[in-house]
Parts: structure tokens; sequence; C-alpha cells
């Protein structure tokens, strides 16, 4: 399960950087929206996104369209979803991200509110996230915040060079452990 957790939060991170609070603007949806409608909305664009709170999670790439669409790539798997324009530099997400590994499947939803700061370049967003396991059963929840860069385009002549927006990270080393059968590990667990 910590590993189901853990798959949320990374998604949540990467469709979290798509998040924008608040705002005095009537809110614009995806579905209602005509296109090109948020195309001057300074979300619009792809971003770096990264947990604070888990200086060793991998950064997630997000993109918003001016059509309302998000999508997002992460170490986890791709996740899309929607946002509106709540307000001139705000927006609201919400990010769907299928799981499917060997002992869980299921979707990781993400909802956030996102606030791009005046230089247009960073977001913090503050979001939610659910898992639900394909029957339909709720089986973790939580919130977080996210960071976010956007990815500025950079001349030809930066070869050999990280890209600005990209932070270094500690590459995170998945424990090994010796596999056990479902047999074994109920004989294991069984008080002789």
């Amino acid at each position: 399960m910590r590993r189901v957790s853990l798959l949320v939060a990374l998604a949540a991170i990467v469709l979290l950087g798509l998040l924008v609070v608040g705002g005095s603007r009537p809110s614009l949806g995806a579905q209602d929206a005509t296109p090109g409608a948020m195309t001057g909305h300074p979300l619009v664009g792809s971003w770096v996104v990264i947990d604070p709170g888990v200086p060793d999670d991998t950064p997630s790439v997000s993109v918003f369209t001016s059509d309302g669409i998000m999508m997002d790539a992460a170490a986890e798997g791709p996740g899309a979803g929607s946002w509106e324009a709540t307000g001139s530099r705000t927006a609201a997400v919400t990010l769907v991200v299928p799981i499917v590994e060997e002992e869980f499947a299921g979707t990781a939803i993400i909802r956030g509110t996102i606030e791009v700061d005046q230089t247009g370049d960073t977001f913090t967003s503050p979001y939610s996230y659910t898992v639900v396991a394909a029957d339909g059963t709720v089986v973790d929840a939580g919130q977080g915040m996210v960071d976010a860069t956007r990815i500025a385009v950079e001349p030809i002549e930066a070869e050999g060079t990280p890209h600005a927006a990209v932070p270094t990270w500690t590459v995170m080393v998945p424990e090994v452990g010796t596999p056990v059968t479902v047999g074994e590990a109920a004989a294991e667990a069984t008080p002789t």
C-alpha cells in the first residue's frame, strides 16, 4: 500500500503543477471554452513539477493547453485531465492517473488549485488526491503541495548544459526483497 501512496503522491505532484487558487473572474471550463479562449492565461504551456516535501522524488512534466486540457508525464505513468481559469493568474485542475501494478489496479484522482506568480514563470499548487481501486473502493486519500517552473525555450547553443527548469534529485532505488508465493505468505502469517 505504501507504493500506491507514493504513486499517488508522484501523480499529484505532476498534476498539481497545474492548479491555481481563487479569483474574481467567472470560471471558464474546458467544456465551455471556445478554442483559444484561455490562450492568454499564464498557465498555458509546459512545466516541470516537483514536490518540495519529497526532495528525492523524480520531477514530472505537465502541459496545459489553451482549450482546458492538462496532460502529465511522470515516472509512474501518464495522466490527463482538465483545467479551468478561475482568475487572471489562477486556475483549478482535475487530473486522472491510471495505476496498473502487480498488486493493484485503479486510478489516482488529483484535484487542485494553481496560482501562477506575477512573472508567469513559476506556480505553487495545493492539491488533494484520492486513490480508487478498480472495484470503486477508496484506498488512500490525502493532501500536498507542489511547485512548478515553466519550461522556457533555450537556444541551440545551450547544448551540453542542463535546462534551468529541471532540478537535481536523488534517484530512489526500489527495495529488493525475496519474492514469496501467496501460500508462503499465508503460512508465515499464521501463528503456530
